[in-house]
């Protein structure tokens, strides 16, 4: 009869605290219920690659944009291009990073891990973050492109606590948990324009059309032993699975008041996704269950980004650059976090960037350069026990032919991301 009670009590705890859970749900997305919800969080997002040049400059190009892939991050260095051009870029990124664990304290009654404990999502991936091709449809006037873009990310992470004495060693309890990003993959169409006003002054404007493709899925079970055997049982399983479109905006603008020095501005509209989420939750206890199932909706958001640099070339073979990027890392708890307590708020933003580029002449049509950058990404996580602040280091090479044909390599480097693209440029 003892044996029982203590089982039913355990039981009870498990469910209510289960129905609880709200409160330590994941900031960037939930289910209604308030799970993890398999959401990716925004810095887990792979890096807006803009080639291997911008890379390895830090990605402060909003004022240097000067080829065919200015078209998503500042339109109007469309502005710069004089003839047909044509660019791909492959890229591999890894990482290791660091999200809240959602149920590993409610799960554990009395004797879990504390609330703010950490686990990690890893995984590499290789692909093709970029295709476009620009044609100058008015000479020194009005340039047009067509793009495609996409990233795309998978990670893993998975749990067995094995067997933990609860109630001084009388009933036992085993954890069980996983978290699969099987697919996220987010493609852009876009076209884009520059319109020059006059050889300082340049426009730009690209729409595009966005698309998630998303299969991500969460499993934890907690079993209760009474000795042997197991008595108790509760269990969560969630999956979000589909896709959803929306239109995307980049505007910019690009003067040039001296020819050695070039100043950019660009606007990027965020996207909105909503993808069908279900969850089934289930608690047994002596032979018999009790199962809910629940369909939802996951809310996936990424946030406006205003972007300011300057560039400014001190001698003809050196290149200098610097760039600010306002981010709305608000709309992240905005759009998602209904029913959740954060332990910090997730602010806006500002991310500082910086790059430079040295060139050296191998012969009369050939050149090559080296490249370095940095950047300090802001902590945009929302709990106090991750800290997502962190410095990316930047490296990077490239060699042109005859103006022609330009391939470029670049990195950077953090605590827990390494990111390389390699591009292939090509100008009639």
């Amino acid at each position: 009869m003892l044996k029982h009670t203590q089982a039913a009590f355990l039981t009870v705890c498990a469910a209510t605290l289960l129905l609880n859970s709200t409160a330590w749900g994941n900031p960037h997305g939930l289910s209604s219920s308030g799970h993890w919800a398999l959401h990716l969080p925004f810095d887990l997002e792979p890096s807006e690659f803009m080639g291997g040049r911008a890379l390895g400059m830090g990605n402060a190009f909003v004022a240097v944009a000067d080829d065919v892939r200015a078209s998503s991050l500042n339109p109007a260095g469309l502005g710069a291009l004089e003839s047909l051009q044509f660019a791909a870029d492959l890229s591999y990124s890894s990482y290791e990073k660091d999200y809240m664990d959602t149920y590993a304290a409610v799960n554990n009654l009395g004797v879990g891990p504390e609330l703010n404990e950490i686990r990690s999502l890893d995984d590499s991936t290789a692909d093709i973050p970029f295709l476009g091709a620009a044609i100058p449809i008015i000479p020194d006037k009005l340039t047009a492109a067509l793009y495609y873009r996409r990233s795309a990310v998978t990670g893993s992470d998975t749990q067995n606590s094995g067997l933990q004495p609860v109630l001084n060693g009388l009933v036992f309890q085993q954890n069980i948990s996983e978290k699969n990003i099987e697919e996220y993959r987010k493609n852009s169409y876009g076209a884009a324009a520059a319109f020059n006003y006059s050889r300082q002054l340049s426009f730009g404007a690209a729409v595009s059309l966005e698309t998630l493709n998303a299969d991500l899925r969460e499993m934890w079970t907690t079993n209760t032993y009474t000795g042997s055997a197991r008595t108790a049982a509760v269990s969560y399983g969630g999956k979000i699975d589909g896709d959803d479109t929306d239109f995307g905006l980049s505007l910019g603008m690009m003067f040039k008041p001296i020819s050695d020095t070039s100043l950019g501005l660009s606007y990027r509209r965020g996207s909105s996704f909503s993808i069908n989420s279900s969850s089934t939750d289930t608690a047994c206890s002596f032979d018999s269950c009790y199962t809910a199932n629940e369909t939802s909706k996951a809310a996936f958001d990424t946030p406006d980004i205003w972007s300011a640099g300057g560039s400014w070339q001190p001698a003809p073979d050196w290149l200098l650059s610097a760039q600010a990027d306002w981010v709305k890392y608000s709309a992240l708890a905005d759009a998602s976090t209904s029913g959740i307590t954060l332990d910090e708020s997730i602010d806006d933003g500002v991310i500082f960037r910086f790059g430079a580029e040295k060139t050296f002449a191998l012969a009369r049509n050939l050149n090559y350069q080296v490249r370095a950058g940095l950047f300090r990404i802001p902590d945009h996580d929302g709990f106090q026990a991750i800290d997502s602040d962190q410095m990316h280091y930047t490296l990077g090479g490239g060699m042109n032919w005859d103006k022609q044909i330009k391939v470029d390599l670049g990195a950077s480097f953090s605590e827990d991301t390494f990111n390389s693209v390699l591009s292939l440029t090509y100008t009639l």
